[in-house]
């Protein structure tokens, strides 16, 4: 159940867990502790993996698990690294010839639907470098210390704006997080704008900044992003889709291209 519907190993300590154990069989005692499920998960993958090295050395043995189905009939999705392409190459040279193999294992190697679009998202934020940056650093300054916090707070509280999620900070790894933090700011521009005025040490906060160079955010950099946020959200929409472990990609990767495809023209 843990590995099937991947669970977090603290589940058979919940109390639901228990319970349910306790009704269906009184007799199941002890239930095992997460360390145990997590050992006993440990020791499973050992066992696979060890069966996959030797399958791979050209000896062919019976499988407990679906793992020699998977090398035979599934394809593999891995990101673009240059290392990646010499262990599918590998793959197929010796797999190519084994009973039940589809096609030689031509198709063998699938491309991650999600490294694809994280490569053309990233193409697009270097255009947008500069405005994102005067917004990440307005962003930056109130998620600086708990007054200036508070600060922006009370100014989106007059503004009659939502006071409970306020902005975050993005992550320069993960351009999703940069979606979230921009989509955050678009939300509270007023706030930002009124913030400029109740707070003596904002504008003088940019100037500190390498030397000067950065400066706030102003109506073209809200403008630029405006437009840029709503080119996001269709890329982490469809990244969102693809991201879910249990979600079928394959099916689904043409449909979501499609449609920023054609929304984009």
């Amino acid at each position: 159940m843990v590995v099937i519907d991947e669970l977090p190993f603290r589940f058979v300590e919940g109390v639901g867990f228990r319970r349910f154990c306790n009704v269906m069989q009184p007799k199941f005692t002890p239930i095992p502790s997460r360390q145990t499920i997590s050992r006993e998960v440990l020791n499973i993958f050992k066992n696979d993996r060890d069966k996959l090295k030797k399958a791979m050395k050209g000896r062919r043995i019976c499988f407990t698990t679906d793992t020699w189905t998977s090398i035979q009939n599934l394809c593999y999705m891995f990101d673009n690294a240059s290392s990646n392409n010499l262990t599918i190459q590998y793959l197929k040279t010796i797999t190519k010839d084994w009973k039940g193999t589809i096609l030689q294992h031509e198709f063998i190697h699938m491309r991650c639907c999600a490294h694809i679009l994280n490569l053309v998202v990233s193409d697009g934020l270097k255009e947008m470098d500069d405005s994102i940056a005067n917004i990440r650093l307005a962003v930056r300054y109130v998620r600086s210390s708990p007054h200036r916090h508070d600060v922006f707070k009370k100014c989106a509280a007059t503004l009659k704006l939502d006071s409970k999620a306020l902005v975050c900070l993005d992550v320069p790894t993960r351009w999703n997080s940069t979606y979230l933090m921009l989509e955050a700011a678009e939300k509270y521009e007023k706030a930002f704008n009124r913030l400029k005025f109740v707070d003596s040490n904002f504008e003088p906060y940019f100037m500190d900044v390498d030397g000067g160079i950065r400066r706030s955010p102003n109506e073209l950099d809200r403008k630029k992003c405006r437009i840029f946020l709503r080119f996001l959200k269709l890329f982490h929409v469809a990244t969102k889709k693809f991201l879910r472990s249990l979600f079928v990609t394959s099916n689904a990767f043409y449909k979501e291209m499609f449609v920023i495809q054609s929304k984009i023209n």
